[in-house]
């Protein structure tokens, strides 16, 4: 995984950049569209640590 960029993004979720799609919701509550159709959480206490690393759109 060295290799590959990406992100925890909840405590049992790593997702890769490039398998982002989209994200939704708002203020804390989020969530990740995976290219795949899945949908991956994202904890609260991590949305402003994946905004600052431009994971998540401000």
């Amino acid at each position: 995984m060295d290799d590959i960029s990406g992100e925890q993004t909840h405590r049992s979720w790593w997702v890769a950049r490039e398998a982002v799609a989209e994200t939704a919701g708002a203020g804390r509550n989020r969530e990740i569209r995976l290219v795949n159709g899945i949908r991956a959480p994202v904890a609260r206490d991590s949305v402003d640590r994946l905004r600052r690393s431009g994971f998540l759109p401000g």
